[in-house]
């Protein structure tokens, strides 16, 4: 955040000089400030961009492994998946990538906007998802279902735009129809996939990506409210009970206020005895990177509550 602030700084001072350089007594000045403030930008810019390492004392010298088969082999052998998402069938086709990982996410395929193609008659087409989780299937890879409700999928990319579709609706028959929608989606997806896919991330992205804590205002929050996650895993634990239930989050931050609002959250679920197995931590680097040190406490906060922990 202080590499944004420094560059808005920077770009603004850039700006202010530029009208100097229509003034003869002021060019050459302008231009030498302006030519200052470009390199502090490039600087702030390779600053904020250049890799971070941290040391990882939690390896031997003997786990470390330098080339694609001796890693391939050390993933094998270890009693985690390493994943990757999937976009499209090109992917499952080269070889090095199948023999690497061990298990796949299809990015898109598999969300309401991917399987849905008539809201109205909430008519399906699973062919470009059971492709792609077909095919890793018969490579021996695991699948990850994701995501079953996922609001900004519609407030942000309108796939489907579900505020569109709900106007034909009277005020207050909304959460009724967004309800029906929901459960129905889920009956019918975890229905179709049952004995393939044994994971699947029911609810994506609560909370606000840049708030303090809040739940994100989706539209199921603003139609539903809370009580929409509650209702989807329930509804997905009810459509199948062996499947393992995730709900995924973006944190950028293991230590502040939203990672506290996550975890508690995650604690009222449970408290509540809504059914839950684990929790997904997309760990996107947005902007910063938390030292591994951080993830792994948070991570051993949550498992202490009886969860599976995944990097999604």
């Amino acid at each position: 955040m202080l590499y944004i602030i420094a560059l808005i700084i920077f770009f603004g001072l850039f700006l202010i000089s530029l009208p100097c350089l229509f003034f003869t007594k002021t060019r050459t000045i302008a231009g030498r400030s302006a030519m200052v403030f470009l390199l502090c930008i490039v600087g702030v810019l390779l600053k904020a961009y250049y890799p971070l390492t941290f040391e990882r004392h939690y390896l031997k010298q003997s786990e470390v492994v330098n080339s694609e088969p001796a890693l391939a082999m050390h993933v094998r052998q270890s009693p985690i998946y390493l994943g990757a998402a999937v976009r499209s069938m090109n992917q499952l086709s080269n070889t090095k990538y199948v023999n690497l990982f061990t298990s796949i996410t299809p990015e898109n395929d598999l969300k309401l906007g991917g399987v849905l193609i008539d809201l109205d008659k909430l008519q399906y087409d699973f062919s470009a998802a059971d492709e792609i989780v077909d095919a890793a299937l018969a490579k021996g890879l695991r699948v990850r279902g994701h995501a079953l409700v996922f609001g900004k999928a519609s407030d942000m990319f309108k796939s489907p735009d579900l505020d569109a579709w709900l106007e034909k609706y009277a005020q207050e028959e909304r959460r009724g129809a967004l309800l029906n929608l929901m459960t129905t989606h889920i009956e019918t997806v975890l229905t179709h996939y049952k004995g393939r896919i044994h994971e699947w991330d029911v609810v994506n992205e609560v909370l606000g990506l840049f708030s303090n804590g809040e739940f994100e205002e989706n539209v199921f929050y603003r139609h539903i409210g809370e009580d929409y996650i509650r209702i989807a895993l329930e509804t997905a634990r009810r459509t199948d009970p062996d499947v393992k239930l995730y709900l995924n989050e973006q944190l950028r931050n293991y230590n502040n206020q939203r990672a506290e609002a996550f975890y508690h959250v995650i604690a009222k679920l449970i408290g509540q005895g809504v059914p839950l197995d684990g929790v997904g931590l997309q760990a996107h680097n947005l902007y910063e990177l938390a030292p591994p040190t951080t993830l792994k406490t948070y991570m051993e906060r949550l498992s202490r509550l009886g969860l599976s922990i995944e990097i999604t």
